[in-house]
């Protein structure tokens, strides 16, 4: 057995044991967690064996670049639009309870499959009042998608740089006998909210959603791809030339 802190005594009575070849083992992995827990700072090596082992994940408080951000980029969600929007009510002189709404397209980097496309549609809206929670998000998701006849939904945990909680949205796809994912949520983060000038007190509920996984789910189209591009059946759309949704 080829290791220094261990050594295995093959002619032990009873059959071989694995004994401590050191006096005591230190942990430099938890040492150097626990300091990052702490907030201290660790040498770049350090943290890149962290890094390299998966036990460091920085998606947060990266550092920011202005020629990063001043590069062109086709958006992949239309969060902007929301941050434009909130920035605006921020200048407001006296702040009042707002709910606003968009549907415009985003751009992915992504393989087409059933389900996926490059490029699509984004349902965002927000609301901005004090005392809102995440019941009042998962209520107005609820609500939404009852009134377009979906109401097989789950939320699901998950992770966005400028939400803090944050749910993604699933429906289940009876064609193709399989939950979907139809958007994603989450509250706005203080680091977000408070450099704009909003008042501490006010909390921003926002969702962005799929315009067209709803759709699939709601007609039973198989393959996303009917519904936009080379694929679409126009003998469809001349028989379809508005979309009903029963509200």
């Amino acid at each position: 057995m080829a290791n220094k802190w261990v050594r295995l005594d093959k002619g032990a009575a009873g059959g071989p044991r694995v004994l401590r070849a050191v006096p005591s083992v230190q942990d430099t992995v938890q040492e150097h967690l626990g300091q990052v827990r702490a907030g201290g700072a660790l040498p770049e090596r350090e943290r890149a064996e962290l890094k390299r082992r998966k036990l460091l994940l920085e998606v947060y408080r990266y550092e920011w670049k202005v020629e990063e951000a001043r590069k062109n980029l086709l958006r992949t969600h239309t969060t902007s639009a929301s941050a434009r929007a909130l920035f605006q009510l921020a200048r407001q002189e006296k702040f009042a309870p707002v709910k606003y709404f968009s549907i415009d397209r985003v751009f992915r980097n992504e393989s087409l499959d059933a389900t996926h496309l490059a490029e699509f549609h984004q349902v965002e809206g927000l609301v901005a009042d004090r005392g809102l929670t995440l019941g009042h998000l998962m209520g107005i998701l609820r609500q939404f998608f009852t009134k377009l006849g979906i109401s097989q939904l789950r939320f699901k945990p998950a992770y966005n740089p400028y939400t803090e909680p944050s749910m993604e949205v699933f429906s289940y796809h009876e064609g193709l006998k399989k939950w979907v994912e139809v958007g994603n949520s989450g509250v706005f983060r203080p680091e977000l909210l408070l450099p704009m000038g909003l008042p501490e007190n006010v909390s921003v509920i926002a969702w962005g959603l799929s315009l067209e996984r709803p759709t699939m789910i709601k007609y039973g189209i198989n393959n996303i791809r009917e519904l936009v591009g080379h694929r679409v059946n126009l003998q469809m759309v001349y028989d379809s030339p508005m979309c009903r949704l029963d509200v």
